[in-house]
């Protein structure tokens, strides 16, 4: 009886093994749009890259610390804008508030304090 039941057992978490790998599968790759080639000598502007930190990091200590990592960013990338995006007041509140309502709009901040 218990032979019966083990191999019963196994077909079914096989199958249902099988099931999810295959779920998990990846779709066919598909081919990438053509875009036309560049002419020769034909430039894009360059545009200077941003990164904007969104936080409550505004008094004593806090504003320090992100001041000081601003300044370590800038010396290490300085091809990208450091945009200081904190939000002062309320211990985070404000700044949760804020932060929700521009999550909620679709204008992320590319990181925030969480």
């Amino acid at each position: 009886m218990f032979g019966k039941r083990f191999s019963w057992f196994a077909v079914a978490l096989l199958v249902i093994l099988s099931m999810v790998l295959t779920a998990c599968g990846g779709a066919a790759p598909t081919a990438a749009p053509e875009t036309p080639a560049e002419q020769p000598g034909e430039e894009m502007p360059a545009e200077k890259q941003q990164v904007e930190v969104f936080s409550w990091w505004t008094g004593g200590g806090e504003a320090a610390g992100l001041e000081a990592m601003i300044k370590v960013f800038n010396e290490k990338y300085p091809d990208i804008e450091f945009i200081n995006a904190a939000v002062a007041g309320g211990a985070g509140t404000n700044a949760r508030a804020v932060l929700a309502t521009r999550l909620q709009a679709g204008d992320a901040p590319d990181s925030w304090q969480g």
